[in-house]
């Protein structure tokens, strides 16, 4: 396992929290899908 360095660290959080800040602008803009159409096909 490779070692992260603090700076690194804070790195990786800034870009997730990024993109997490667009999936939500994201499924307020365009909508979400409901439980059922996300787990839908899953059971086959």
């Amino acid at each position: 396992m490779q070692n992260l360095t603090d700076s690194e660290k804070q790195l990786a959080t800034i870009r997730l929290l990024s993109e997490l800040t667009k999936g939500v602008e994201s499924l307020r803009k365009e909508g979400g899908l409901t439980i059922e159409e996300t787990f839908a096909g899953l059971e086959d």
